[in-house]
């Protein structure tokens, strides 16, 4: 649990020293130059920085949760098919009523339910998760797909093709907010998320293991998956950060954070044309790749002050 709970105490902490600093900043008459700046005045004037800033942070806690919830019936579930059903059954079902009460509730009391966070330790999503992880024990317990074959790769690559397709028709099919994505169809958004997520794995899973067959990408999606938390904390960050410096500049036509106080200040995303060109894709790419860049510097430097910390102890403890 502290795997998951030191990084989301750590980058919140983060988030919160250096929000006001970004406010301090964004008032600065440098920041004014040009139109384009408008997106940093627009950012100080709410918390939207700080909410691009600790996005991950809700997934830490939402995995907290589930993980709760997945450790008190994994021990039964993973050794029958019949309990597996069963319980993921449960689960879905009672993420799917959460959710509507949380709806519900939101609609009585005139709350945005979109930027609002209703339920805490994000119990409304916990369930799914768990859910999750109850088919993903059963089918490693059972040693599902241990074996690359012609069967399994055609197998991974429909699975992958069904997601896509699912997702892409039915909007919103990769989230259950009954609210915002399905507009209040609950059992069309968790029956579509819920064939998402599950085509989405077994694709995953076939994929990753026609990866082990060559060496250098072995070592490198397994050093991505021992590291993925603090991948995922300080991607995100970088990326923002990266994309405004570079839309500010006129290098790209759209950044991440124009779309997002687009979507906050003025309604919906919607209401004008957002789309990148072909060169803000390649330079979006490239922004990504050097995020894991700086992520992975951050993991050197905490594993060696951690290395150095336990053998301090080990001296003293020897002494």
């Amino acid at each position: 649990m502290l795997t998951l709970l030191i990084p989301y105490v750590l980058f919140n902490v983060a988030c919160n020293l250096l929000y006001p600093l970004y406010v301090t900043l964004s008032k600065l008459p440098a920041w004014q130059v040009s139109p384009a700046s408008e997106v940093w005045l627009a950012s100080a004037k709410t918390d939207a920085l700080h909410m691009l800033m600790s996005t991950p942070m809700w997934f830490l806690v939402a995995l907290f949760t589930a993980s709760i919830l997945f450790f008190i019936v994994a021990d039964k579930t993973r050794e029958s098919l019949k309990w597996t059903v069963v319980v993921t059954a449960v689960l879905v079902a009672l993420a799917l009523a959460v959710d509507i009460v949380k709806t519900q509730y939101a609609a009585a009391h005139k709350i945005d339910i979109e930027n609002t966070q209703l339920v805490w330790w994000f119990v409304d999503l916990a369930p799914y998760g768990a859910a999750m992880m109850v088919i993903g024990a059963y089918c490693g317990k059972k040693q599902l797909l241990r074996e690359l074959t012609v069967k399994g790769v055609v197998l991974g690559l429909v699975c992958l093709a069904v997601a896509e397709v699912v997702n892409h028709f039915f909007f919103g099919s990769a989230r259950t907010s009954v609210v915002k994505y399905i507009e209040g169809r609950a059992w069309y958004g968790v029956l579509t998320a819920f064939v998402v997520a599950v085509t989405g794995c077994i694709g995953t899973l076939c994929v990753a293991r026609l990866v082990q067959k060559v060496p250098v990408l072995r070592s490198v999606c397994k050093w991505l998956g021992q590291n993925s938390l603090w991948i995922l904390c300080i991607h995100y960050a970088f990326i923002m950060l990266a994309e405004m410096w570079l839309y500010n500049k006129g290098i790209l036509s759209v950044s991440l954070f124009d779309v997002v106080t687009n979507q906050l200040y003025k309604g919906t995303m919607w209401e004008k044309p957002i789309a990148d060109t072909t060169a803000d894709i390649f330079i979006k790419i490239g922004v990504a790749i050097l995020s894991v860049g700086v992520s992975a510097v951050y993991i050197v430097i905490h594993k060696k002050v951690k290395s150095v910390i336990k053998a301090r102890r080990q001296e003293k403890a020897a002494a």
